[in-house]
């Protein structure tokens, strides 16, 4: 699998496992194009906004490769969905979001669990086995 998520147990939220501009680009698709209706966004309407917002709160400049890359991988991990349009130039996605953001959440702790097994699957089955209700 291509996810690369890393984990901060530092931060809180969706901030533990995306950067603050991807935090942004996330919020901002799903708030845009949710899952149950909404506009279609291209990948340049989402990265003019997002950098509108990161500069706004004093972030990095953050480059339109890099929103396009997030955006394909939040696609490839079932959290987006585009289809292709023709457009002057050749072609652009529009992005709509597949989930909400609680969908969101537990498809990251999906991804970040089958990690954990498939790396560590002894130590994984021994905290599922010795879990207890609270963390």
């Amino acid at each position: 699998m291509g996810e690369r998520f890393y984990i901060d147990p530092s931060q809180r939220g969706l901030a533990m496992m995306l950067s603050p501009w991807e935090v942004e680009v996330l919020n901002y698709v799903l708030k845009a194009a949710p899952p149950d209706g909404g506009k279609e966004l291209t990948t340049r309407a989402i990265f003019l906004e997002v950098d509108k917002i990161m500069k706004a709160k004093g972030g990095p400049s953050i480059s339109r490769a890099s929103v396009i890359n997030f955006l394909k991988r939040l696609k490839d991990i079932g959290a987006l969905q585009s289809k292709e349009e023709t457009c002057k130039g050749g072609t652009r996605d529009i992005y709509t979001a597949r989930l909400n953001e609680a969908g969101f959440r537990r498809l990251l702790i999906r991804i970040t669990m089958r990690a954990f097994k498939e790396s560590w699957p002894n130590e994984y089955n021994q905290f599922i086995e010795n879990q207890s209700p609270t963390v």
